[in-house]
């Protein structure tokens, strides 16, 4: 064959080719789509109220209250803090676990009143000098700290 026989036959080879894979789409192109799973519905999140959330831990804290004793005041300390922080997770919408300095650094930037946000910075020093400073907390000073955490959150008014 000559170069530009060659080069024709070449040419209608491809376009033959072309139109056969054409043919094979045309025809299989249902089977040929990719099926990706369906994502599941999210459930529908109740909404549910600041006093039901306020009702919720404050029963959580005179819990822990009525359980503490002389000998297991860090515990107490321990779970008074952990149900402070998902307090506050939750109130604020804050996506991350932080640390009393971060949420301070929060809760300047929030809009809660002044006399309310100084009381519950002055809470949250307490915590946590005694849960992670050297000064050791007895059950009276415990159960100051669960008090002025059930009257804090008592007080607490989101204005938006």
């Amino acid at each position: 064959m000559k170069k530009g026989q060659q080069e024709i036959a070449g040419f209608v080879l491809i376009v033959v080719i072309g139109l056969g894979l054409s043919f094979l789409v045309v025809k299989y192109r249902k089977k040929m789509v990719i099926r990706l799973p369906r994502r599941k519905k999210e459930a529908v999140k109740e909404k549910i109220s600041l006093a039901d959330v306020r009702h919720g831990i404050i029963n959580d804290i005179i819990s822990i209250k009525n359980k503490v004793n002389d000998n297991n005041v860090k515990n107490g300390l321990g779970s008074l803090s952990s149900l402070l922080r998902g307090y506050f997770r939750t109130l604020l919408r804050i996506k991350y676990h932080f640390t009393y300095n971060e949420l301070e650094k929060e809760l300047i930037n929030r809009n809660i009143k002044e006399g309310l946000k100084d009381s519950l910075l002055k809470l949250f020093k307490k915590i946590s000098k005694a849960e992670y400073g050297d000064y050791k907390i007895n059950k009276e000073e415990l159960f100051e700290m669960i008090d002025e955490a059930i009257d804090v959150i008592n007080k607490i008014e989101l204005r938006r």
